[in-house]
């Protein structure tokens, strides 16, 4: 089941000026990188994502990060400027996967950077992400 929340992602306008923000309040950059269109359609589904930059940070000695997303120029305003999904960390992503078959929107558990995910809404909508990492997590 689940084991822990992973990381709450943010869509903002300007990826260096959230940076600069969120680096003044303490925290510090874990890694960055990029989603393609071709990614984004698979996770997301057809959501008119042209594909995504994000920055992944955290605040020392803590477990949780924050992961702040710009969208590519062309993309629609997909959740612009918003929260946009609250990740968990999950033992078994198969086991989750038929646990919520009703919910999911991705089209299939994707493996990105060592870890398997993919993307489901709870009841209300709020959108849900499901990691399984497949090698242990620096703390």
């Amino acid at each position: 089941m689940l084991k822990e929340i992973r990381h709450i992602g943010i869509v903002v306008n300007d990826l260096d000026i959230a940076v600069k923000f969120y680096l003044k309040l303490g925290f510090k950059i874990c890694s960055l990188g990029n989603l393609t269109s071709k990614i984004c359609k698979k996770l997301y589904g057809n959501k008119g994502i042209k594909g995504i930059t994000y920055i992944k940070l955290k605040i020392p000695s803590k477990n949780c990060m924050l992961e702040l997303y710009c969208l590519s120029k062309n993309s629609n305003d997909y959740n612009k400027y918003s929260l946009t999904h609250i990740s968990f960390t999950v033992e078994n992503i198969n086991v989750i996967w038929k646990l919520l078959k009703h919910y999911r929107i991705s089209k299939e558990i994707v493996l990105i950077d060592n870890h398997k995910l993919f993307f489901a809404r709870d009841p209300d909508r709020n959108l849900l992400e499901l990691v399984q990492p497949l090698i242990k997590r620096k703390k």
